[in-house]
């Protein structure tokens, strides 16, 4: 409604939001008389190419054929228990052959990835 430019009153969005924020009002197949279709609305999604990791364009860190864990790190203190626990679960001498590296998401801020060939 708001990228038509037209003005609405207050009380209709809240009524629309009020009609489509519940799934089981908008998702359903709608009979129109004397119509050969039925009419359905859905919402679609589609994933940013800057939100997406595996674009090589945007994040050439993640190289081809390389197996990557990419964990949540947003402060140093993070990153240290996320090597910790990593290193839990690998032990010490496996998690040396990761290459280890922190990774700027364009979106969500900083990740550590450890990564290794396939």
């Amino acid at each position: 409604m708001k990228e038509s430019g037209r003005e609405v009153s207050k009380e209709f969005k809240n009524a629309l939001q009020s009609i489509f924020s519940q799934q089981e009002n908008f998702s359903k197949v709608r009979n129109v008389n004397k119509a050969s279709v039925k009419l359905r609305f859905r919402i679609m999604t589609e994933v940013k190419a800057e939100g997406n990791i595996l674009n090589s364009k945007k994040y050439p860190e993640i190289r081809d054929n390389t197996l990557n864990f990419v964990l949540p790190c947003h402060n140093d203190e993070e990153g240290k228990e996320e090597l910790r626990k990593a290193e839990m679960v690998f032990g010490s001498p496996k998690l040396k052959e990761f290459v280890i590296f922190k990774m700027k998401h364009h979106f969500n801020g900083y990740f550590l990835v450890l990564q290794t060939q396939i």
